[in-house]
């Protein structure tokens, strides 16, 4: 309690010795700090907000916005497109705007069919398939990281009758790309296969993609008919570059382990097929007697071993069966054939057989597909250096024939060449090479300089610092005399110091001048007062 009292009464005392100006000064320090207090304890019960969603469609944006109106939940929209909420309800705020289907993504997909229209016609329908079709590719698109939003326009005519008088559907894909990001050609027309793929009736060369800027970024050629154009060309030439800095790569680090680096030039040459082959082969092997496997068999038999009586003979009647002879109008005569002849049993005998036998052919079927790509040619040519120590030059051909992998039924070829190497040519002022080795010299340099001059002025200072002792600090300050009276003169100024000071040294001056300062204040304050009476 006599601290907290203490501390008051001095406050008061130094309120009533203070000036007008300082009380001033002092009441606009307390007046600012209170001020300070209230921004200060404002802000805190303000809540902190955060983005909740940013660059979002106008339609987008009010949706949003709706919804955190419909939720009571305090928002600001700081810019185009750019909605904040209190930072700590950001995730629940988003997860609760995702059920609800908020935002969009600015493109309306079949959700438009999550509702039933009734009364809705088939132009309506129709409208209404196009429009959802449109927002779902937009949002597939606006999924690759170079791209940040995509709009899909689509135009899908009415079906015909007749397929003559049918017209073909058409697209145009338009994109905002992220920053300085680029799309390369393959990446374009993947979008265009994509977009052709989902339209019923597109073709690739019917879509046009552009982007933000007004740069067309596909072109009918790219995916024509077969697939063959300006793109497709592109690819398959920066593929027979790359297969061809393989070999040559291969071959050069080989040739430099052996004969030394610098010694010897590789350039390769391919020769490379990019047709889509496909071949269909069957091979029909017939089959030999009694072997290979049985369609069908077909077998007749016929058999006939002879009548038990005599064939009838003569003219049809009784005596022919009988075997005598009868005259109409004249008497019988006997026959003259022989009794024994009448009848002989078993005479005839007939055997009849006949097979056919159909046996299947075997038949073997096999198809080849040949993909783009197959190399059908590799010419290598290799400069070697006549200084350089070769061998044998069979020995090297062959190795390096198995180096870049040529196969001699193929037709491929190998060319070594030993030539004089030319020296590489001094670098000339002016020319690239030539500035950048210029300004890491200059800089080399420099900093060479600046080293030494270091070094230079630190030995400087050590010599110095020997030549004045162990102690290089300047004599302590005499103290000045401390007036009493209405003379009181002010403490004498602070002496000047050298460069180069001792720490502890320092702080007993500093210790004396403020000794010196206590003491002229209280023989101010004692003038002040007024001379001791005497009684």
């Amino acid at each position: 309690m006599s601290e907290r009292g203490g501390s008051i009464t001095d406050l008061g005392r130094l309120w009533r010795t203070a000036a007008p100006a300082q009380r001033i000064g002092i009441g606009a320090f307390i007046v600012i700090c209170a001020g300070l207090l209230a921004v200060v304890s404002g802000l805190a019960r303000k809540p902190s907000y955060g983005v909740l969603y940013a660059n979002l469609e106008q339609e987008d944006a009010a949706a949003v916005v709706q919804r955190l109106r419909d939720l009571k939940t305090p928002y600001r929209v700081t810019g185009a497109g750019t909605v904040e909420a209190p930072t700590d309800s950001i995730y629940e705020l988003r997860l609760d705007l995702a059920a609800d289907g908020i935002p969009a993504g600015g493109q309306t997909g079949f959700e438009l069919f999550d509702r039933t229209r009734f009364g809705l016609t088939d132009f309506g329908e129709r409208l209404n398939f196009q429009r959802a079709l449109q927002g779902e590719l937009a949002r597939t698109i606006a999924h690759l990281d170079a791209v940040e939003q995509a709009r899909v326009h689509l135009a899908l005519p009415a079906e015909r009758l007749y397929s003559d008088a049918q017209e073909k559907p058409t697209a145009s894909v338009v994109l905002r790309l992220r920053g300085a990001q680029a799309l390369n050609g393959s990446q374009v027309r993947s979008i265009v296969h994509l977009v052709s793929g989902a339209v019923e009736g597109l073709s690739p060369e019917s879509v046009a993609i552009m982007d933000t800027r007004g740069r067309l970024l596909s072109s009918p050629d790219d995916s024509g008919a077969g697939g063959i154009g300006l793109g497709a060309a592109s690819d398959q030439i920066q593929l027979r570059r790359e297969y061809e800095h393989e070999i040559e790569a291969a071959v050069q680090s080989m040739l430099d382990g052996i004969i030394g680096p610098g010694k010897a030039m590789v350039r390769a040459s391919a020769e490379m097929s990019f047709d889509r082959v496909e071949r269909e082969r069957e091979t029909y092997e017939p089959a030999s007697s009694d072997t290979g496997v049985l369609a069908s068999r077909q077998e007749n038999r016929e058999t006939y071993s002879g009548l038990s009586q005599a064939p009838a003979a003569g003219v049809p009647g009784v005596s022919a069966n009988t075997g005598t002879a009868a005259t109409v109008g004249s008497r019988l005569k006997p026959s003259t054939r022989p009794a024994g002849k009448l009848a002989v049993p078993g005479a005839d005998q007939y055997d009849h057989s006949e097979v056919q036998s159909q046996y299947l052919v075997s038949r073997q079927r096999e198809t080849t597909t040949q993909p783009p790509g197959q190399i059908k040619k590799v010419s290598l040519s290799v400069f070697i250096d006549e200084k350089a120590d070769l061998g044998k030059v069979d020995d090297l051909r062959g190795a390096v024939s198995a180096a870049a992998g040529l196969d001699s039924n193929r037709g491929d070829s190998i060319v070594i060449t030993r030539i004089p190497f030319t020296p590489p040519a001094p670098e000339e002022k002016g020319g690239q090479m030539y500035a950048i080795r210029d300004f890491y010299f200059r800089v080399g340099r420099d900093f060479a300089a600046i080293v030494l001059a270091a070094l230079f002025l630190h030995f400087v200072g050590g010599a110095l610092r020997r030549s004045r002792g162990s102690d290089p600090m300047l004599p302590a300050p005499t103290p000045a005399p401390v007036a009493t009276g209405p003379t009181a003169a002010a403490p004498a100024p602070a002496p000047q110091f050298d460069a180069q000071i001792d720490p502890d040294r320092a702080a007993a001056v500093l210790r004396t001048w403020l000794s010196a300062d206590e003491q002229a204040g209280d023989n101010g304050r004692t003038t002040e007062a007024g001379p001791p009476s005497s009684g």
